[in-house]
């Protein structure tokens, strides 16, 4: 089953700052390498990096919820913002 669309909202909104009454805060891993990474490179990072913002939110009673999101998954306006495509 495909997830939903990050960041889950109306397209035409460019700028949320809350969801559902929790603040947002938003990173960008920008991976550059020599030559195009396979799937099975990107899932490793991906779920390296989940690990670590699991255990982050383990540490950090401030934070609610955190989640890696793939490119496949961001909404046009995130796409153009970051240059993606």
């Amino acid at each position: 089953m495909p997830k939903k669309p990050y960041p889950g909202e109306n397209p035409s909104v460019e700028l949320i700052l809350e969801k559902g009454g929790y603040s947002r805060s938003c990173f960008v891993v920008d991976v550059l390498s020599y030559k195009s990474l396979d799937n099975s490179q990107k899932a490793v990072i991906e779920e390296h990096l989940q690990a670590y913002i699991d255990k982050l939110v383990d540490l950090m009673p401030s934070i609610k919820e955190a989640e890696v999101i793939n490119p496949d998954r961001f909404d046009p306006i995130l796409l153009k913002g970051l240059r993606i495509k």
